[in-house]
């Protein structure tokens, strides 16, 4: 692994508390146009980035790639699910789908975990169900729900999701105001329960 010199962590796990970190951390990544690593990329994330992860976390790899691999997926792969890492592969363009279905899946001809798109302008979409196939596979942490004002409204960006900001808006016209913060967003500060 140490020979790939061109492997770079680009977001560091727990960097972002919000959507709006995260995306303009992905806005910034350069693709860097080398050749393709991909089981020396999966070791580096295994052995660096979630070493300092609990053990009792879910932990999730999502794998983008738009090319072959010039190395051996089978261990690295193999090595992730010994970890219970779980992994979802996304292949744009010019990808090997039976890499893509023994690093999901560790076999061939089972396509679970895997999304297969013809450009990257697919990506923001691909990325919406992806969610929604994490979330409903994992208990991911959220908020306890915001209750709305009688005399007013509550929205929200994302719900109670991590990240999500609401806004309380009273009905001032009426005499009506707001004690305290209008806006509220829900982090994860520590290991342990969201909050507001």
């Amino acid at each position: 692994m140490s020979s790939q010199i061109y492997l770079k962590t680009e977001i560091a796990l727990n960097r972002c508390r919000t959507q709006a970190c995260f995306q303009y951390l992905v806005d910034k990544i350069q693709i860097m146009g080398y050749t393709t690593y991909t089981g020396a990329a999966i070791n580096k994330t295994i052995l660096e980035d979630f070493s300092t992860t609990p053990a009792r976390s879910n932990k999730i790899l999502i794998l983008l790639t738009d090319g072959i691999s010039k190395d051996d997926v089978n261990y690295a792969s193999a090595f992730a699910r010994r970890q219970n890492i779980t992994i979802f592969c996304i292949g744009v363009g010019s990808y090997s789908l039976s890499q893509l279905q023994i690093i999901a899946n560790g076999e061939l001809n089972n396509n679970w975990r895997i999304y297969q798109l013809n450009s990257f302008n697919q990506l923001p979409t691909t990325v919406q169900n992806l969610q929604r196939e994490i979330k409903a596979v994992y208990d991911i942490p959220a908020c306890t729900p915001l209750i709305p004002p009688i005399h007013g409204q509550l929205t929200c960006t994302n719900a109670n999701e991590i990240g999500s900001t609401c806004s309380y808006n009273c009905d001032h016209a009426g005499g009506y105001g707001i004690h305290g913060s209008e806006n509220r967003t829900c982090q994860y500060l520590t290991m342990g329960v969201p909050r507001w």
